[in-house]
C-alpha cells in the first residue's frame, strides 16, 4: 500500500497537472481535451479512494472506488469515439 502512496499517487498527481496545462490550440480538440482532463481525474479520485479504502478495510468506500474505475473507463470510450469521428471527418488515420 506504501507503494501506491508512495510511486503512483505523485505519478498520476503529475499526470492530472501536464494535462491541465495541454494546450488545445484546435478548437476541435478543447472538447477532447477536456474528456482527457475528466478521465485523469476520475481516475486519480478512483486511486485516492482504493488506499483509503485499504486502509480502512471499508468494502464501501472500494465500491466507490470501483464506480470511479467504470466512470474512467466510460469516459475514455466517450474520448476514443470522439477521436475517432474527429479523425474519420478529417481523413486522419
Amino acid at each position: 500500500m506504501m507503494c501506491l502512496q508512495a510511486k503512483w499517487l505523485p505519478t498520476y498527481e503529475k499526470a492530472v497537472n501536464e494535462v491541465k496545462e495541454l494546450e488545445a490550440n484546435i478548437y476541435r480538440l478543447k472538447p477532447l481535451k477536456s474528456l482527457l482532463e475528466k478521465a485523469i481525474a476520475t481516475y486519480y479520485e478512483g486511486l485516492v479512494l482504493q488506499i483509503e479504502a485499504l486502509e480502512q478495510k471499508d468494502e464501501n468506500l472500494i465500491e466507490h472506488s470501483n464506480a470511479k474505475g467504470e466512470e474512467y473507463m466510460g469516459i475514455l470510450d466517450e474520448y476514443r469515439k470522439e477521436m475517432n469521428l474527429l479523425a474519420e471527418k478529417y481523413n486522419i488515420e
